[in-house]
């Protein structure tokens, strides 16, 4: 293969078996996440912030406009429908945990992705 330039855009990218006819396939490993934008609580910019719940990972970085970006994991034996990953799911992940569940409620974005 001749390139000036190849992008591969993440694992799921159909770019990675032409890079590597070899590579083993992608599979599901259990966990999946949920990243987003809030506007959130006054927290210092350039900070980051991690809390573990019961059942779940939750991290945040706070950007310098005010804004908090964060990602939230859970663990689900099947890869999850995405309609089914709601803010009342995540708010189960982290139970008590308030930061978590502030930043969740005021999500004015977000991606789901899969691992």
């Amino acid at each position: 293969m001749d390139a000036d330039l190849v992008v591969a855009d993440g694992l799921w990218s159909a770019t990675r078996s032409v890079l590597d006819p070899t590579a083993p396939e992608v599979r599901y490993a259990g966990l999946y996440s949920v990243s987003g934008v809030s506007e959130g609580p006054d927290l210092t910019p350039g900070t980051f912030h991690m809390v573990f719940g019961r059942r779940g990972t939750f991290l945040c970085v706070p950007a310098p406009d005010g804004t908090v970006w964060w990602s939230a994991q859970g663990p689900s034996p099947e890869s999850p429908d995405p309609a089914a990953v709601t803010q009342d799911l995540l708010a189960e992940l982290y139970g008590g945990e308030r930061m978590p569940l502030a930043l969740v409620r005021a999500a004015r974005a977000t991606t789901r992705l899969y691992l």
